[in-house]
């Protein structure tokens, strides 16, 4: 994992070591092993990798989310658990880059792209009524921004933890798991905070109070402990923090780039190409493991398990998975979350 903070962290503190983890087969794509023994070439560390591959990807899952406690549908905490398995084998703390996305503007759906900046142009009220009528007609890329283009910030950014649309959950719960909190009053409390704000500190404000803590630090801490490693948070000292909330929206994101100030800063301890170095994240190969005959089977078997159907409309769900394991469908997190679910479940009221 090289992401941009990571590689200036590594940079002005040069470690001894440093880790990553890949995924078999996906050199250039999914895997950055290549980048990541790169630059630790070029500080003159050491780097420690390992590539895993789909078997130990789904062989690991029960144990990650008895670790995780809660079910937990982020994909980049399997990576992270391999990660930290990797690294305590030889130290005992880590630092860690989380944070730096959520307060400096990390993240590519803080950027508008510039067909939507010019869009934006138009008067709401026009946008609004052209928005009313998209919503009526079949599901496209064009009718996709026309809606998104009519609505505010408020009514369509819940951040990166948005997997079903609330109609489509609905239609794979049972009746009796129908009656949660819809994700609007949960948003709506935190937004309520910072009413006069622009749109980019909306979001950056939604995803620190929400998606930082309720995913992005619970599976860091849940995953190094799992491995008795501790985990340390640089960008997340309130100092730092202090510091980031002063940043003009301007210098946070652009229409070319995300955490403008920090490259910036990077600039000075990094090489440009790796200071420039688009975000990637944790990415995984998942997609492409769900249209393989073991994976498929894998899954329809847990969504054909008796103890499933007392959660979900099962029938559904494997039309779901049938559709992306034929290609027809890119369903893979609709697959995935509900499949971590039921791991979660099977893990501490079937096995325990």
């Amino acid at each position: 994992m090289v992401a941009e903070p990571i590689r200036m962290k590594t940079a002005l503190l040069k470690p001894k070591k440093s880790f990553s983890i890949g995924f078999c087969g996906y050199e250039g794509i999914f895997n950055e092993t290549n980048l990541a023994k790169k630059l630790s070439e070029h500080l003159q560390i050491k780097n420690i990798c390992r590539c895993i591959g789909s078997k130990e990807f789904f062989s690991a899952l029960p144990k990650i989310q008895y670790h995780m406690d809660e079910p937990q549908a982020n994909l980049s905490s399997v990576p992270l658990y391999f990660l930290a398995e990797l690294a305590s084998k030889d130290i005992k703390v880590v630092f860690s880059g989380e944070g730096a996305d959520e307060i400096f503007g990390g993240y590519a759906w803080y950027q508008y792209s510039k067909a939507m900046a010019g869009y934006e142009k138009i008067p709401f009220a026009l946008r609004r009524t052209i928005f009313q009528l998209s919503k009526r007609l079949p599901e496209n890329r064009l009718t996709n921004f026309l809606v998104r283009g009519g609505q505010k910030v408020e009514e369509r950014f819940i951040g990166n933890a948005f997997v079903f649309s609330a109609e489509d959950a609905l239609n794979i719960l049972k009746p009796a798991y129908q009656k949660g909190p819809s994700v609007h009053s949960i948003t709506q409390k935190i937004y309520a905070k910072v009413k006069g704000a622009d749109d980019l500190t909306k979001m950056q404000y939604l995803d620190f109070h929400l998606w930082q803590p309720g995913d992005i630090l619970l599976k860091a801490d849940k995953m190094t402990m799992a491995h008795s490693l501790e985990l340390r948070l640089p960008f997340l000292d309130y100092k730092v923090m202090e510091m980031a909330k002063n940043i003009p929206a301007r210098f946070r994101v652009n229409g070319t780039e995300t955490k403008c100030a920090l490259r910036r800063a990077a600039d000075k301890v990094l090489p440009k190409e790796w200071a420039a170095r688009p975000k990637l994240g944790f990415m995984m190969p998942l997609r492409d493991w769900l249209r393989e005959e073991e994976c498929y089977k894998f899954v329809k078997e847990m969504f054909a398990a008796d103890f499933a159907k007392e959660f979900f409309e099962t029938d559904r769900l494997i039309t779901y998975l049938d559709e992306h394991y034929q290609g027809k469908k890119n369903r893979c997190r609709y697959v995935y979350t509900a499949y971590v679910f039921l791991v979660w479940y099977k893990s501490f009221f079937l096995e325990m």
